[in-house]
């Protein structure tokens, strides 16, 4: 069995009403890097983008992401 980490900041984004631009603003960093944490193409996550992030939408760093078991193949 293989664990993956899902970053669940678009579901959390679009449940608190925000667009992808607004919360790039809110940020400091343009749409373009947003839109990489969002897409999942950032594999890292600094501390400050969850701090960040967990003062935006009034949320603890464990509801930011979650496991997913997949299978080997």
């Amino acid at each position: 069995m293989c664990w993956h980490m899902k970053f669940r900041i678009k579901e959390i984004r679009e449940k608190s009403g925000w667009t992808q631009t607004q919360t790039a603003n809110a940020l400091g960093m343009t749409l373009g890097n947003y839109q990489k944490y969002e897409y999942g193409k950032i594999r890292t996550y600094p501390h400050e983008v969850i701090e960040k992030l967990c003062r935006l939408f009034d949320c603890q760093p464990n509801d930011l992401f979650v496991l997913d078991d997949h299978q080997a193949a």
